[in-house]
């Protein structure tokens, strides 16, 4: 069988005290060898069995049965020396610190009393009725001082496996944050995380995040578990433990939520209805922004525990909040024309390639401001910049929500047409260009997508269609031909 390097290294220190109490026994002692030389043995084939036998899977009762042998090799190493005192009875409280280390409270028990024999027995078997009172002496010192200690460590071993324990478990829910924090940089729905990542980190059945509105009131942002987008609460009227925790910025915890006069249970499931709910106020600085709701069907175990981690991410759903509209708002800039508000270039071809890709059935059309430039020699860039908001705002009101207007460059713009013939789409275009503000007039070219053609080439043949009505006299829109 392998050896246990593990258990060589625990047990090394007690056969260094055994060595020695070997070692200096025949010193200044007689010794009788025979009887020495088989409590080595013994105390040797002990040493083996403990490193080979797979002790720590036995039984209990089965697991003392080395330490009370090791008494038995002691008692024999006692006896090998006929002198009085032989200075090896301390060798007694090795196996008790070793089960007091590595055992239960009844394998102690059983040892305290084989120390105890371990000292009686000579008093009874061997030296008759010489000195039974110093024997006595010696088993009832030596036992109490073998259950203080052994106990005493006992305590001690599990106060420390307890404390690791529970270090592990902490090491292991930081870990799990700092995970989750990672996760939510950059995403956009960070605020579902949030509240997937209290469900999941404090084993709740459900999460909500209510956010501070300008009016005072608290509104449902996000949830996971359940989904109440009406849920409101406000300063004024019943008071709630959501609204308290809000402008108290102190986390309140309910463990009898059915009996807690601020919470109508209605309001978070109609059918399942919590057994505790945590409110945790989300600060920014030293105001409250929100409150991270977390309900839980049962109790939980660890109260304290799981109420901790809901503190932890709602300390950190400030910043990660912070940090996703600030995102947002960077992506929409990047992706928005700062002179009309609409989409540009960027967000233009990002649209019509997912057009593509889904392969839905699209018509796009380029128009172009007819005499832009000479618009602007004529009034100035200030006007120039003013017909492109104003063209951009009158396209769009002729648009539908499912049609996208961008600004494609310079005095360019872009549409993407869902579902449309061309026919139709021809007419839309037509309606833009009628709709063109300050008397001006522009051209247009359409083009609807071929089967597996690129967006490439479609606003290719857009395009070039656009550059047709151009040289046909402007103010017109013409159609591309298929393929071109």
């Amino acid at each position: 069988m392998a050896l246990d390097r593990r258990l060589a290294r625990e047990i090394a220190p007690f056969g260094l005290a055994t060595v020695l109490g070997f070692a200096v026994l025949p010193i200044g002692n007689r010794i009788d060898w025979n009887r020495y030389l088989l409590a080595s043995a013994l105390a040797l084939a002990i040493a083996c069995m403990a490193l080979v036998v797979p002790w720590r899977r036995l039984p209990g009762a089965l697991r003392v049965i080395p330490s009370l042998l090791f008494l038995v090799a002691v008692a024999l190493l006692r006896d090998a020396s006929p002198d009085a005192v032989t200075g090896v009875g301390a060798l007694a409280l090795v196996p008790v610190f070793w089960v007091a280390l590595h055992g239960g409270r009844r394998q102690l028990l059983v040892l305290i009393v084989g120390v105890c024999a371990f000292f009686l027995a000579p008093a009874f078997l061997a030296h008759g009725t010489e000195y039974p009172l110093g024997s006595w002496r010696v088993a009832v010192v030596f036992g109490a001082v073998s259950a203080i200690v052994g106990m005493a460590v006992q305590d001690l071993v599990a106060r420390v496996r307890s404390d690791a324990e529970a270090l592990a478990v902490r090491e292991h829910d930081l870990e799990a944050m700092v995970d989750l924090s990672r996760s939510f940089s950059g995403s956009p729905d960070a605020r579902e995380q949030i509240c997937a990542a209290a469900c999941e980190l404090s084993d709740a059945y459900f999460a909500l995040l209510l956010e501070g509105q300008g009016d005072g009131t608290l509104a449902w942002a996000a949830g996971a578990g359940l989904s109440v987008p009406a849920l409101t609460f406000a300063p004024e009227g019943a008071p709630s433990c959501a609204m308290t925790a809000y402008t108290s910025r102190t986390g309140l915890f309910v463990s009898d939520p059915a009996r807690h006069p601020q919470i109508d249970l209605r309001a978070f499931d109609a059918d399942d209805k919590p057994a505790a709910i945590l409110f945790e106020p989300i600060h920014r600085g030293a105001d409250a922004v929100g409150v991270l709701v977390a309900g839980w069907r049962h109790p939980p175990a660890d109260a304290r525990r799981a109420t901790g981690l809901v503190r932890l991410l709602a300390a950190e759903a400030a910043f990660v909040i912070e940090r996703a509209d600030l995102l947002g708002r960077l992506t929409e800039i990047a992706l928005t024309d700062s002179l009309t508000g609409l989409p540009n270039r960027r967000a233009w071809d990002a649209c019509v390639e997912k057009a593509i890709d889904d392969d839905e059935p699209v018509c796009v059309a380029i128009l172009d401001l007819d005499r832009f430039k000479a618009y602007n020699d004529d009034h100035g860039h200030q006007a120039g910049d003013r017909l492109l908001k104003e063209a951009a705002a009158a396209w769009r009101a002729q648009l539908r929500p499912s049609d996208t207007l961008a600004r494609y460059g310079g005095e360019e713009f872009a549409v993407l047409l869902h579902g449309h013939d061309l026919r139709a789409a021809h007419l839309v275009v037509d309606r833009l260009r009628a709709a063109t503000p300050r008397g001006q007039s522009c051209s247009a070219g359409v083009a609807r997508r071929e089967d597996g053609e690129s967006a490439t080439a479609l606003l290719r043949r857009a395009d070039r269609a656009l550059y047709d009505a151009k040289r046909a006299g402007r103010d017109r829109s013409l159609i591309a031909d298929p393929g071109a």
